[in-house]
């Protein structure tokens, strides 16, 4: 059995100015009905997650 190997936080997939960068671009497009946004907030919900992964 493998020793469990954490996780570096030097190490990041990346950067916080590209988080920044992505939800800008998500959040500024104009969302045609609820459905619509609630598909914007999804997508920035997942730039959001796996940053903090």
């Amino acid at each position: 059995m493998e020793t469990p190997k954490p996780h570096d936080p030097h190490l990041q997939g990346v950067t916080p100015g590209e988080v920044k960068s992505e939800l800008e671009k998500i959040l500024s497009e104009t969302p045609s009905d609820l459905a619509a946004e609630s598909e914007l907030l999804a997508r920035a919900h997942e730039v959001l997650h796996s940053a903090l992964q």
